[in-house]
């Protein structure tokens, strides 16, 4: 395996040996996790963070098994696997689906085998597009792909081009990501280096606009800044749990958990993950492999809500729920904000299923970092 160009998350290499006691330790820390929360309801998994399709089917498998085991997963609708299209072979597809997994979250990234080289992807056009067919020819029914525009090098004309590929797929979803060039990247050095030029953020508007504009065209619907759904049926879950400020556990090296107000976050090393795991006792509270801990102040806790909330662009955020989770009301608590934002033209009062919501106008959609900005603390 290989870190692509534009990343800077938590990845590893040279570390194919220690998978066995990862893994054993991964599925302690799950098990432990009853010992707080014992009657668990699980509405979503999502196993991701790297590259879990590089796993063993076997694995794979077997942690769905823990999972099931110590989860009730009979409401669980949505169950995802992030997959590299260069990792994953039909042998693997076949034995994902037996699991239970149901839904695929494929990094294609572009569909220009120039860029892909570029990118540092390890799969090529051709490896997605048979990955993405045979995974339907298993009986995959829920596909998303990711894609990012605002390469360096990338014109709208390409950008197009990959838009029109991705959408003669047919998945059920589609991300797309805008590329940041994160300090340290082997990308970031080549621009520093004018080796390639700097991204051009009116440029990249324009392929925003312009991926609105297709997909809007082509049956999908865009529920969140960077997500859009076919016929508005497909969208994520999961996510839409982060983007309401809602609990959830995580699992693993570097996860993050949120739990009544609580932030956690995990060792974002193998083998510190591993040590901990391995040193805890039965006295230790769950997250065994915690590095650190936030308590969120109620007002915290308001402004996440509304900072998230707002990447949903149809939904926003609602009136009455944020009223039944803080006991006060948005438009009490968040006044000044609002008003600014509104007669900037950025945010607007709307209706979502029936309740009053505070979200993004179509030009806010464009500049959503101004509004997400007026909630930090």
């Amino acid at each position: 395996m290989k870190r692509c160009n534009y990343c800077d998350f938590i990845t590893y290499q040279g570390m194919t040996e220690l998978i066995p006691d990862y893994l054993a330790s991964l599925e302690r820390e799950i098990q432990e996790s009853l010992t707080q929360f014992p009657d668990l309801d699980v509405s979503t998994v999502y196993i991701g963070g790297g590259t879990p399709s590089m796993l063993e089917g076997k694995a794979i498998s077997e942690l769905m098994h823990v999972l099931q085991n110590c989860f009730s997963l009979d409401r669980c609708t949505e169950i995802t696997i992030e997959v590299n299209p260069g990792t994953v072979t039909k042998n693997k597809l076949e034995k994902i689906i037996k699991s239970g997994i149901n839904r695929l979250s494929l990094g294609v990234q572009s569909l220009d085998d120039e860029s892909l080289v570029k990118l540092g992807r390890i799969h090529t056009r051709k490896q997605a597009i048979t990955t993405i067919e045979r995974a339907v020819k298993i009986g995959f029914t829920n596909i998303s792909i990711d894609l990012l525009f605002g390469l360096p090098w990338q014109s709208v004309e390409q950008w197009k081009a990959t838009l029109i590929d991705a959408l003669a797929l047919h998945t059920q979803h589609i991300s797309i990501y805008n590329l940041t060039l994160e300090a340290g990247t082997p990308l970031a050095e080549a621009v520093a280096h004018h080796q390639y030029p700097q991204p051009d953020d009116d440029l990249s508007a324009d392929m925003y606009e312009l991926t609105q504009q297709l997909l809007s065209s082509s049956g999908y619907r865009q529920y969140e800044i960077s997500n859009w759904s076919f016929g508005g049926k497909f969208e994520s879950e999961h996510n839409k749990n982060y983007w309401r400020n809602n609990d959830y556990l995580g699992f693993g090296v570097g996860a993050h958990s949120y739990n009544m107000g609580v932030r956690h976050e995990n060792a974002p090393s193998i083998p510190q993950y591993i040590e901990m795991i391995n040193n805890s006792t039965r006295s230790n509270t769950w997250p065994l492999a915690c590095i650190n801990s936030i308590e969120m102040s109620k007002f915290e806790q308001m402004q996440d809500t509304m900072m998230l909330g707002l990447r949903m662009t149809g939904e926003g955020v609602s009136c009455d729920k944020f009223y039944r989770k803080y006991a006060c009301d948005m438009a009490e608590v968040f006044g000044n904000e609002i008003d600014q934002l509104i007669t900037a033209g950025i945010c607007e009062w709307g209706e979502f299923e029936g309740d009053k919501c505070f979200r993004l106008t179509k030009r806010g959609v464009l500049v959503g970092n101004r509004a997400f900005r007026m909630f930090v603390g």
